[in-house]
């Protein structure tokens, strides 16, 4: 073990302040190599407090990704899950896919720092800086038939939305289908993907990214008008190991579709006006209900409209 993740342990091991000297004479160094260990790891996004004649200690609330404190959340779920760290990728979504035609187990979680290219709907880019977000992917082999795809994004939506309400003081909310906003900007996005066998009319896989904007404040021009950050103090592991966890078990409820109760109590939709399109048309019409298969209720001039897919505008939101 070297002698970052040796500091890195004993620092982990209580909530006091270790002295330099202290791990400097515990692993038989110098205190500047200490000192320069700490620095690396603050570098990497570990939350050390540095106090003088106290020494060093881990806040908490850290903002680098540890793979130990997030399988600790899964120790209760039925699913081994396999988690892959990585510094920058593309996507996560796209690499994952890769992983899988290489034969990677199933119930893979895929985490990276950073996205240079990462994926949102309609071909359109999510913007992943490093340090400021959390960016991941899940690799799983639904058991269903493939009439009911979309509803997968809406039992991710409600995940998220349990584990911002439980980690935080947020009161987040789904825009029609998979993005979350909090404080009327959007501050997660989800990308569902995946393989259809046409003779069994079952999946193969489907792949589920998952975008948080935690701190991000910086955006590209074209983002700045609708993203948003979480903007809180919170660990990155822990969220990603509360999500992952609350989506398993609301997945073992699929069958019975009662997450969806939840998925409307946290919708952004009921009973505003919006635009939406149909075979090209622009329609504008209001949402009075989305059903169990996670469709949109739309009541026009034309009458009642169920939404399957596509894009909305919410007016004067």
């Amino acid at each position: 073990m070297n002698l970052k993740n040796k500091v890195l342990n004993e620092l982990k091991s209580t909530e006091d302040f270790i002295s330099g000297q202290q791990l400097a004479d515990f692993f038989g160094v110098s205190r500047n190599a200490v000192w320069k260990t700490v620095k690396s790891l603050q570098n990497d996004g570990y939350l050390i407090e540095s106090v003088t004649n106290k020494g060093y200690r881990l806040l908490s609330a850290n903002d680098a990704i540890d793979t130990n404190i997030i399988s600790g959340f899964f120790d209760d779920l039925d699913e081994e899950i396999n988690i892959i760290h990585k510094t920058r990728v593309d996507s996560t979504n796209n690499m994952l896919k890769k992983l899988y035609f290489e034969s990677i187990p199933f119930n893979t979680l895929l985490i990276a720092d950073e996205q240079y290219d990462g994926k949102g709907r309609f071909g359109r880019n999510f913007y992943s800086p490093s340090k400021t977000g959390v960016y991941f992917s899940l690799l799983i082999k639904p058991d269903f038939h493939t009439e009911t795809p979309s509803i997968i994004t809406s039992l991710t939506a409600v995940a998220v939305c349990d584990s911002i309400s439980m980690l935080t003081s947020k009161k987040p909310g789904i825009k029609w289908v998979n993005d979350i906003y909090v404080d009327k900007k959007k501050v997660v996005g989800i990308l569902t993907e995946g393989s259809i066998d046409f003779e069994t009319n079952n999946f193969e896989f489907l792949i589920i990214g998952i975008g948080i904007n935690i701190s991000t404040s910086d955006f590209p021009k074209e983002f700045r008008d609708k993203a948003g950050s979480l903007s809180v103090n919170i660990s990155k592991s822990e969220l990603i190991g509360t999500i992952i966890s609350n989506f398993y078990k609301l997945y073992h409820q699929f069958p019975d579709k009662s997450f969806m109760s939840d998925y409307r109590k946290y919708s952004i939709m009921f009973n505003k006006k919006i635009t939406y399109k149909l075979n090209n048309v622009t329609y504008t019409g209001e949402v009075v209900d989305i059903n169990d298969y996670g469709n949109l209720i739309v009541s026009s001039g034309d009458g009642i409209s169920t939404l399957t897919s596509g894009e909305v505008t919410i007016i004067d939101f």
